[in-house]
């Protein structure tokens, strides 16, 4: 494992972070804004009383002269929305995977993960793959 010294920060004594918490914490942060992002954006076109419904029913009734329901739109909004959590849900859970492999091989002290192949940072003092990038079975 990666020698880390303590620093002190305002009278506390705090170990200083690896190279690769602060971008594995990026990965993380954005990986969360995606699923929110997702989340909001597919969940309220099923949801009737949300803006964006009635601007759309409001707008095909004024520009095309059609009658369409609130209820329509968010019935037809379902399969899109039911699709949207599987393929989000499918990058969640390989993202978990991929934390898992790296948290056992760090703790092991096995370090780096022999499924990740692409190279560190330059800011990074290992000569070890980069545990933030897409990991690849070594072939």
């Amino acid at each position: 494992m990666q020698d880390r010294s303590t620093t002190s920060y305002g009278g506390r004594n705090r170990v200083r972070p690896s190279p690769w918490e602060e971008p594995l914490q990026e990965k993380i942060k954005g990986f969360s804004a995606g699923a929110d992002t997702v989340g909001l954006f597919f969940g309220e076109d099923i949801f009737v009383a949300i803006g964006s419904i009635l601007l759309i029913t409001g707008f095909v009734d004024a520009t095309y002269g059609l009658q369409l329901e609130a209820i329509d739109i968010a019935l037809w909004a379902i399969p899109t929305g039911i699709c949207a959590l599987l393929i989000d849900g499918t990058r969640l859970l390989l993202l978990d995977r991929q934390l898992d492999k790296l948290h056992a091989a760090v703790k092991a002290d096995n370090w780096p993960p022999s499924a990740c192949c692409s190279t560190p940072p330059a800011s990074a003092k290992r000569s070890a793959a980069s545990p933030i990038t897409s990991c690849r079975r070594a072939r």
